[in-house]
């Protein structure tokens, strides 16, 4: 089993597929946080005024990269996140096919049981994919975080930065981000 599932899974993040997947998925994340930073530049950020609670944590990056809320869910947003459910099996999902149709199957199947064969291929795709969206997450964070300040989240501004006191690790959220 740990012969096949490090074959599949060394198969699924050299491939060709796998590059051009995460390329994709960078494309996208790249252009949300130039989104970001438009919005960011055509609203503005005023410290003249020093009366007013200035709502820091809703400028910071943690309000403005894809994981959080990208700034209003502008149209980068829906795109990257539906453009995800396509983008991230794509790193993998052909793989089955082709090996099929080369007669590789066949090979594989004489050399260890079925079952192995399946569950090493659903594992791979799915550490596949995984790697692609995580990649792109993580990428567009750096984006935005190499413009935005680094404000600590405030949970007075849950209704900039997305994370309302139900949500999973709100707290962790709130008081180390």
């Amino acid at each position: 089993m740990r012969r096949v599932l490090s074959l599949e899974i060394r198969k699924a993040f050299c491939g060709r597929w796998f590059a051009i997947a995460v390329a994709i998925a960078l494309v996208l994340a790249g252009l949300a946080a130039v989104e970001s930073i438009n919005q960011f530049e055509v609203i503005g950020f005023n410290t003249a005024n020093t009366d007013a609670y200035p709502y820091y944590s809703s400028w910071s990056c943690y309000a403005a990269w894809l994981g959080v809320g990208a700034w209003g869910r502008a149209g980068f947003y829906y795109l990257f996140f539906y453009g995800m459910v396509f983008i991230a099996p794509f790193a993998y999902s052909w793989s089955s096919v082709t090996e099929m149709r080369s007669g590789y199957y066949c090979q594989e199947i004489t050399r260890c049981p079925r079952w192995q064969y399946y569950f090493s291929k659903l594992i791979a795709s799915f550490c596949a994919s995984a790697a692609v969206a995580a990649i792109a997450l993580l990428s567009n964070m750096i984006f935005v975080a190499c413009y935005f300040p680094a404000f600590m989240p405030n949970a007075y501004d849950s209704l900039y930065t997305g994370m309302t006191y139900s949500e999973v690790f709100a707290d962790v959220f709130y008081s180390n981000p």
